[in-house]
């Protein structure tokens, strides 16, 4: 498998990506089946905290995280 390189992202697309997380509703359960077998984490809001930003990682694990620059940090991790 090919390393995954980091993208650097403007601050329109940087926009344009929070305000997608934001009005996203629901679990797509498809979707996040598309990233775990990929490998990718997932970045988005869950109702259980609400004002935050969760990362779900592939193995299945939720960590609230905050954008520090243009990376995600894990702050702690909560339970699914």
């Amino acid at each position: 498998m090919a390393p995954k390189d980091k993208v650097q992202l403007s601050s329109q697309q940087d926009e344009a990506i929070f305000e997608e997380l934001r009005s996203m509703g629901g679990r797509d359960e498809a979707l996040i089946r598309q990233h775990a077998e990929a490998g990718l984490s997932m970045y988005g809001a869950d109702p259980r905290y609400p004002g935050e930003f969760v990362e779900l990682v592939p193995d299945g694990k939720y960590f609230i995280v905050r954008q520090q620059g243009t990376s995600w940090v894990r702050v702690r991790e909560v339970s699914a």
